[in-house]
């Protein structure tokens, strides 16, 4: 009797310890981080902190059109743990990072010594992710982050949180997370293409028009800051040299009119050629081509020699571009790296290797099949 009004004792000690969770934050105690921009002006981190109401699109993709979906905060500071701290000193209640989606970086707050410090920082933090996507932008990081997606549907959806989404129709900058950026930066040559974002506003309501975020140009980053940037028609044959491409467009004059033609799913294959010190590159693409749209006949070999002319050009002055701001842009330096490490070693300075406009040997295009709609490239109405 005695050793069970002890036990029993003994249970009633134990049960608040095992009932009780000390550290527990209520989901509905806490403030959501979706989305962070940075910038540096004036010798000052300033840091953008976008949260999200999860309450408002937890039970459908089209949230309540009265409701705010987000809010942004502003701190600043000298470094970027004082910027941040400063914003806790204006939250009713504990911000929660682990769901942080997205980082819009402003190229001042990437120049020189900061990209390192930037980077560091936020990776050093345990409550963020590697799958974090990162852009870089020159215009107002808090304007980015004000935009909402077309038709005020939910943020989840929302193009710089989820990039795949139109990734997947028109792949002409490959998305960049966290993971891959530090593999870049860690790698020859040390330079990363990161996706531009813009304020494009060509959206408009029956009321007025709607701004949207544009990807259409990239920046380089290195460990020491940008590089440059690049605009869209200057990086056009990057597309071409990524397994990452779904698909991609090429409108091409013909003796008959104009003819475009998308490029579905390429398959790259770069291998460097070595003769002593002398370093070289022969590209391959190969790819099936689907006949868009025509103003007049063409037939299926057509098709063929104007899309490898096209790529081909498009590949050569990309290339030709970026080594005017002395860019690796398509990585050649890894390439010879992965296959030839102790040439690599002999030739490389500060992890690249010396390029010029005759690096590249040749580029060989296949398309291995033509695809139509229709039984001929034909016009339908004649």
């Amino acid at each position: 009797m005695i050793h069970r009004i002890g036990l029993a004792f003994l249970l009633l000690c134990l049960l608040p310890i095992l009932t009780s969770c000390w550290d527990l934050n209520e989901p509905n105690r806490m403030l959501y981080v979706y989305g962070m921009g940075i910038d540096y002006k004036n010798d000052k981190y300033e840091i953008y902190v976008q949260l999200i109401d999860f309450a408002n699109i937890a039970r459908s993709e089209q949230p309540n059109p009265e409701a705010v979906q987000t809010e942004i905060g502003r701190g600043t500071g000298e470094s970027i743990d004082q910027a941040i701290f400063n914003l806790y000193e204006t939250t009713d209640i504990k911000m929660f990072w682990g769901h942080l989606t997205y980082i819009v970086f402003s190229e001042e707050s990437l120049k020189k010594e900061k990209a390192n410090t930037v980077i560091d920082k936020l990776l050093r933090y345990y409550e963020t992710r590697y799958q974090i996507w990162v852009y870089t932008t020159k215009e107002s990081v808090q304007e980015i982050l004000l935009l909402n997606p077309i038709f005020n549907k939910s943020m989840s959806i929302y193009r710089l949180a989820d990039p795949y989404n139109s990734f997947d129709q028109n792949s002409l900058v490959e998305p960049m997370d966290l993971r891959k950026l530090i593999i870049g930066l860690d790698e020859p040559g040390h330079e990363v293409v990161v996706p531009n974002v813009k304020i494009e506003e060509n959206w408009k309501t029956e009321d007025e028009g709607d701004k949207a975020p544009k990807i259409g140009s990239v920046s380089i980053l290195s460990p020491n800051g940008i590089r440059g940037s690049f605009e869209k028609d200057e990086i056009r044959g990057l597309r071409w040299i990524s397994d990452e491409t779904k698909r991609g467009d090429i409108s091409v004059e013909t003796d008959s009119g104009l003819l475009t033609i998308l490029l579905n799913k390429p398959k790259i294959d770069i291998k460097p050629i070595v003769k002593g010190k002398d370093i070289t590159f022969n590209i391959k693409v190969k790819a099936n081509a689907t006949v868009s749209s025509l103003e007049s006949s063409v037939s299926d070999q057509e098709v063929i020699d104007r899309a490898k002319k096209k790529i081909e050009s498009e590949i050569k002055s990309t290339f030709a571009t970026a080594l005017e701001k002395d860019v690796d842009i398509y990585r050649l330096s890894e390439v010879l790296y992965r296959d030839h490490v102790k040439v690599w070693k002999d030739i490389q300075k500060d992890g690249k290797i010396p390029l010029s406009k005759d690096s590249i040997n040749t580029i060989t295009v296949e398309i291995e099949k033509v695809i139509s709609s229709r039984k001929e490239n034909v016009k339908t109405i004649r």
